[in-house]
């Protein structure tokens, strides 16, 4: 109840003023910041080696098939 609340606080602040009570601030310390962590990077992984008559797919999409097909004449 906020009545109860606000009745406690100000029997509180009578009773202070009462008997010379300075309020008392709260000093509250900042917490330390957590270490930052440094992450190593990952190592590459490289392709196997070709072997001889294989061809290299190209990132476009089209890989071999392109190559082994030439435009349709007349487009």
């Amino acid at each position: 109840d906020k009545a109860a609340m606000y009745a406690g606080w100000r029997e509180m602040n009578e009773y202070m003023r009462e008997n010379k009570l300075e309020p008392v601030v709260p000093v509250i310390k900042p917490e330390p910041e957590p270490p930052k962590v440094v992450k190593a990077p990952k190592p590459v992984a490289s392709a196997p080696p070709k072997e001889d008559g294989e061809e290299e797919e190209s990132d476009e999409g089209h890989g071999k098939t392109a190559a082994a097909h030439p435009p349709a004449k007349g487009h």
